[in-house]
């Protein structure tokens, strides 16, 4: 069984809403088709039941930068992806008009990246 959380990189107390995540087989890997799972209102995405297995997953998000990550599921045990998202921020205006000799424009921030902490279990026995 696999729990997804979904929240904002720069506020991780914050879940994020109406995200969209799929879940896909590795390449290579045989299984079941692409999956598309849904949220709640904490950006916690309901148990996810899979095979054991690498899967890809995707997660989107409009005003956020997609997101990518390789996981390998074990059927044993309840494992959590925790995604954390960075927000797609589109600067306007950054540099007025520049007369001759006026400083270069300031660059744009760095955006943290977004990232993911995945916590598996070991198998019993």
């Amino acid at each position: 069984m696999l729990r997804i959380v979904v929240r904002d990189v720069d506020s991780p107390d914050q879940g994020i809403t109406q995200v969209n995540v799929v879940i896909s087989p590795d390449s290579g890997v045989t299984g079941r088709p692409t999956r598309s799972v849904a949220w709640n209102e904490q950006g916690l995405v309901p148990l996810v039941s899979l095979d054991t297995g690498s899967y890809v997953v995707l997660v989107r998000r409009v005003g956020y930068r997609e997101a990518r990550f390789q996981i390998r599921v074990s059927a044993a045990c309840e494992q959590v992806l925790e995604v954390y998202l960075t927000q797609a921020i589109v600067f306007l205006d950054r540099c007025m008009v520049r007369t001759v000799g006026a400083p270069p424009c300031d660059p744009d921030p760095p955006l943290t990246p977004s990232r993911a902490t995945f916590t598996t279990c070991a198998r019993a026995g």
